[in-house]
């Protein structure tokens, strides 16, 4: 059903008495508001491909005459797309402040012809092509702009480039990757995006009642580099750093994407729920809960490096902030779920059975994986119940499945009598089939 026969469909329900005006006026509101956001969002690609085109066709012009033209003119032109694009910038941006669609055209535009000045500058006088000097030079210059303009297209291509510095090195045998070293310059990303982080939380306070379409899109870019550089940006504490990543992203969901509808409208929190439902089945699972905790053993901490060290000490800290900062969030807001904020919990009390093992060959892990299974069965529970209550039906299936998933590994690795088994396994089976028969009297369709 498209946008309009949606508001046709709103009046008539009201003209026939089902809808009062003032719900009708409210919701057609929100309908307004995300079909503006995507109009901006199309008059935004319009400007930036017009500019772009504009810009291919006069690079084209002047490398037929390049090498022609005498250095230190060319040292001179090598500096007027930059001139050019910040003059264009102030005066869309700056000075006229004419629309959404030409403050992202004007931004990125001048992102772009800065990187190309740089290049052409440093090709004139031969100077040294490291691609990481010109990225890092890049990105310093980059800053800046989408602090002013608030532009969301340039700071997702800033996140993107600041991504350079932990792409592995990769190693052929024949053309195929046979092994892989980490980028020693990962700790440029972190310093980049810590620098954008402010930038986030503005654009993040300045959504009044929910958060547009760029503020989603940016949120969404967030959390998936933030998640994709953990594994190749972190040196130690991994497992700290992941965890703190689950509780950070949803209590930044809560506080600034509450308001938003749509799994897809929230992505801190749809990211947050979509990880600890894949920890919680891996550390369910025994060799995979072995293998993960082995990552960071605490009785080789002797021959760390001092970054190793450094990053796992701040990686526990990462998490110790942020679990207290949901506890006293939960005296604010009553909303958040109690389950989640006991996650850190849960994994300390996971890790402290490994070190006991570890270090004093006590083994308890059955405690742990029993802890654990419950845990992950509550709160896959709670999800439904919860989603029922407030209608959201993805947050039940999300449950539905958290469970599910569960109960079939459990099936396969639980070494019990078979009778014994069977039964169990029968009563799961016909416990779903009363909550079909409860459920389908209100979502069964004719």
């Amino acid at each position: 059903m498209t946008t309009g026969s949606l508001i046709q469909f709103l009046n008539a329900s009201q003209q026939r008495g089902l809808l009062s005006p003032e719900l009708n006026k409210r919701i057609q509101g929100l309908l307004d508001y995300s079909n503006k956001s995507s109009g901006k969002l199309f008059l935004s690609i319009i400007s930036i491909s017009a500019l772009l085109f504009i810009v291919a066709g006069v690079f084209t012009l002047l490398e037929i005459f390049w090498t022609d033209i005498p250095k230190n003119v060319r040292g001179v032109l090598s500096l007027l797309p930059a001139m050019g694009a910040a003059w264009f910038f102030y005066k869309k941006v700056i000075q006229e402040k004419t629309s959404a669609s030409w403050n992202e055209a004007a931004s990125l535009f001048l992102m772009l012809m800065i990187g190309a000045s740089i290049a052409l500058f440093a090709d004139t006088y031969h100077m040294d092509q490291d691609f990481d000097r010109f990225v890092i030079v890049w990105l310093c210059l980059t800053l800046p702009i989408f602090y002013i303009s608030k532009s969301t297209g340039l700071a997702i291509l800033y996140l993107a480039l600041s991504c350079n510095f932990i792409i592995p090195h990769l190693s052929f045998t024949f053309f195929i990757p046979n092994g892989y070293d980490l980028n020693e310059k990962y700790y440029l990303f972190w310093c980049f995006f810590i620098a954008y982080l402010p930038y986030l939380f503005l654009r993040l306070r300045a959504g009044k009642s929910k958060q547009g379409l760029r503020t989603i899109y940016l949120g969404w870019v967030t959390a998936i580099t933030f998640i994709a550089a953990l594994p190749l940006a972190v040196q130690a504490g991994y497992l700290w750093w992941a965890v703190g990543a689950i509780m950070g992203f949803y209590l930044i969901g809560k506080k600034f994407y509450a308001q938003n509808l749509s799994a897809l409208g929230r992505p801190f929190q749809t990211i947050a729920l979509f990880f600890l439902f894949v920890n919680l089945l891996n550390f369910s699972d025994d060799f995979m809960n072995e293998n993960l905790f082995r990552l960071d053993q605490l009785k080789n901490a002797a021959s760390w490096t001092a970054e190793q060290t450094t990053f796992y000490i701040l990686g526990v800290l990462f998490v110790l902030f942020l679990t207290a900062t949901g506890f006293v969030q939960l005296k604010k807001n009553k909303s958040l779920n109690r389950l989640f904020l006991f996650t850190p919990i849960l994994f300390v009390m996971l890790y402290g059975i490994h070190c006991l093992d570890e270090f004093a060959g006590v083994d308890i892990h059955w405690l742990g994986y029993l802890v654990l299974n419950l845990f992950t069965v509550t709160f896959g529970i709670h999800a439904i119940i919860q989603g029922h209550k407030s209608g959201n039906i993805i947050y039940m299936i999300y449950g539905l499945l958290l469970v599910t998933f569960l109960l079939w590994m459990r099936f396969s690795d639980t070494d019990i009598w078979p009778w014994l088994k069977a039964v169990f396994f029968i009563g799961v089976g016909g416990i779903y089939l009363v909550m079909h028969y409860i459920a389908s009297d209100e979502y069964e369709l004719d």
